[in-house]
C-alpha cells in the first residue's frame, strides 16, 4: 500500500504542482496531491500531519516558484516527509528547530551577498550563525540593509514578545513566516540560482522532520 501512495503521488505531481489552493489547469497542489493519495477529499487535512508542517508546505507551495515542474520537484520529499509528523513531535518543536536553521543557515547565505562594511557584517553574520537566534538575525539584516527580510523579522518579534509561541494555533501562525521570508531573500539576492531560497527553506523544513523523526522520512 506505501509503494502504491507514493507511485500515484509521483503520478499526480509529474505534470506540476499549481500555487493556489485551488484545482487549476490540470493541476493538484502539493496538498492535494498527497490527500488524493490518501484516500481522502483534495482540500481534506490529514489527522497524523503536525498543523506547523502542514501549513510550512503549504506556504512552500504558494510562493513564486520558477515553473509547475520546479515546484513539484522542490516539495516533493517535504510533501511526503511530513506523513506521521503530530504522532512524533509538538507544532512549536517543528516551528523552533525550522527557526532556528532559517537563522543560521538560510539568511547567514544572504546576508554575506549583501554586505557593505565586510569586517562588521562578517561578525554579526558570525554570531546569527551561531545563536541561531532572532535578535541576532534582525543585526545582521538591518547591518546589510535587507530591509523585507528585516520587516519580516520585526513581525517574527511581535509574535515571540507576545508569547505566541506557548500557544500551539500560533505556533503554527509563527511557523507560516519562514517562507515567507525565504520568498524575499530570494527576491532580494540578484545573484541567487533559480528558486535557490525556496529549495533551500524546503530542505531546512525536511531536515527538520528527519531530526524529529516524522515517520514519512522512511517512505521517501
Amino acid at each position: 500500500m506505501t509503494e502504491t501512495l507514493i507511485q500515484q503521488f509521483d503520478s499526480l505531481i509529474a505534470p506540476g504542482l499549481a500555487p493556489t489552493d485551488y484545482h487549476r489547469d490540470n493541476l493538484e497542489n502539493a496538498q492535494s496531491a498527497l490527500c488524493l493519495s490518501l484516500g481522502l477529499h483534495r482540500w481534506a487535512r490529514p489527522e497524523n500531519i503536525l498543523l506547523s508542517a502542514w501549513g510550512y508546505v503549504s506556504r512552500l507551495n504558494g510562493l513564486p516558484w520558477s515553473s509547475p515542474e520546479a515546484r513539484a520537484a522542490g516539495l516533493r520529499d517535504i510533501t511526503i516527509a511530513q506523513l506521521g509528523s503530530r504522532g512524533v513531535a509538538s507544532d512549536a518543536n517543528f516551528v523552533h528547530l525550522v527557526e532556528a536553521k532559517l537563522f543560521s543557515i538560510l539568511l547567514p547565505r544572504l546576508f554575506r551577498r549583501k554586505m557593505y562594511d565586510t569586517m562588521n557584517d562578517e561578525w554579526l553574520i558570525q554570531r546569527c550563525e551561531k545563536y541561531a537566534d532572532l535578535r541576532s538575525a534582525k543585526e545582521a539584516a538591518d547591518s546589510v540593509g535587507a530591509r523585507y527580510v528585516s520587516s519580516w523579522l520585526n513581525m517574527l518579534a511581535v509574535c515571540w514578545d507576545e508569547g505566541f509561541l506557548a500557544d500551539r494555533a500560533h505556533a503554527v501562525e509563527t511557523g507560516d513566516y519562514i517562507p515567507w521570508i525565504a520568498k524575499h531573500a530570494q527576491a532580494s539576492d540578484a545573484t541567487a540560482t533559480q528558486d535557490e531560497y525556496l529549495l533551500l527553506a524546503a530542505g531546512l523544513g525536511l531536515e527538520t522532520l528527519r531530526e524529529l523523526r516524522s515517520p514519512g522520512c522512511s517512505l521517501i
